[in-house]
């Protein structure tokens, strides 16, 4: 019987799907299995996931922020690539000052979906979420 396929019936196990919901306290727009990737911004105007986003983001969780160890936002952000600061060295010494892929960012940074334009140094205390877009 050669070049003849025998076809068989097969049986297979039953699947069961069951609801996965996140604890209270985690972060509403990270992964439940993997707190560091997030898979959605908070910003509503953005409503696909990040995976389907035509554009250069970069999340930082919660989870992420608080296992860094760093408690300012320009030790957080100077970890991460294609930001460079401008602060201290031969740069603004009076506060934040971000350079993002090549473009002066300090009116660019946003708490809460407000536009923060201070020259001050950024905590991230009560900080959910850090998003570069």
């Amino acid at each position: 019987m050669f070049g003849q396929v025998m076809a068989e019936e097969v049986n297979l196990d039953t699947v069961v799907i069951e609801d996965n919901k996140a604890a209270p306290e985690a972060n509403p727009y990270a992964e439940p299995d993997a707190p560091y990737k997030a898979k959605k911004l908070s910003d509503s105007k953005r409503t696909r996931d990040i995976a389907e986003t035509p554009q250069t983001m970069t999340v930082l969780t919660k989870e992420a922020l608080l296992d860094s160890g760093k408690t300012e936002l320009k030790d957080i952000l100077s970890a991460q690539p294609g930001i460079t600061l401008g602060t201290g060295e031969g740069g603004n010494s009076f506060g934040d000052r971000y350079i993002i892929r090549g473009y002066e960012a300090r009116n660019d940074v946003f708490a809460d979906g407000l536009r923060d334009p201070g020259l001050i140094t950024r905590e991230t205390f009560a900080i959910e979420q850090i998003e570069i877009t």
